[in-house]
């Protein structure tokens, strides 16, 4: 499939990776031409980005309706002027390839906090595995037998200082490293504050520059 072939409005979710570091950003698309599709201005702080460096692994991931997601490896985005607007367009040289479903991104944590699971077990000391709008997962020493039921998570991010009480459902058990377990949950909806908090924790692991508007390209139909 090619970018260009996607339809307006389609949810895209684009990964921006450097030197080990990954930064996500979920986007649709506004339009299609020039075989890429253009999305709306990423920006940071009120600046657009610039991700026209080589120094970038980009790839772009569309979810599509009532199919396998597609993914685009070692795509390009540059900003563009296209009928007096300003866009981010996507293109990748090569056609996407559908994949096995993906969920929301989860963010590495490693906190350590306390879990209350139901209402009459004693908190657990554990530590916060991973975090996404959708969901969290944690390990502990404690092997729970019947751990299908609610469960009430509190942890602080030291890094700054940021406060966190979910409440969520277990829905997954394995085993884990040196004798833990790990429990993957889910929110009873989606966080949209966890994406904030996560975007904001990318954007303090990977900086990227404003694009200069001598960069910008401005594309126009051949009559």
């Amino acid at each position: 499939m090619r970018l260009v072939d996607l339809a307006k409005d389609t949810n895209l979710q684009i990964e921006v990776s450097y030197k080990g570091t990954k930064l996500f950003y979920e986007v649709k698309v506004a339009l299609t031409a020039f075989n890429g599709a253009f999305i709306e201005p990423i920006r940071q702080d009120n600046k657009m980005l610039e991700f026209n460096s080589g120094n970038l692994i980009i790839n772009v991931t569309a979810e599509i309706e009532g199919a396998q997601p597609i993914l685009w490896r070692d795509c390009e985005i540059k900003g563009v002027k296209y009928k007096n607007e300003i866009y981010h367009m996507i293109t990748c040289k090569r056609g996407g390839l559908a994949i096995n479903r993906r969920g929301r991104f989860r963010m590495d944590m490693g906190y350590t906090g306390t879990v209350r699971i139901g209402h009459e077990m004693a908190a657990l000391n554990v530590v916060v595995h991973d975090l996404s709008s959708s969901g969290f997962s944690f390990t502990t020493e404690k092997d729970i037998e019947d751990y299908k039921q609610d469960i009430h998570l509190v942890f602080i991010d030291t890094d700054n200082d940021t406060h966190f009480n979910f409440v969520g459902e277990i829905v997954r058990k394995q085993e884990w490293n040196n004798n833990r377990f790990l429990y993957g949950c889910k929110f009873k909806k989606l966080n949209n504050m966890v994406e904030y908090y996560i975007a904001k924790k990318q954007r303090e692991l990977l900086s990227l520059k404003p694009v200069k508007n001598t960069s910008i390209i401005e594309l126009k139909d051949e009559k």
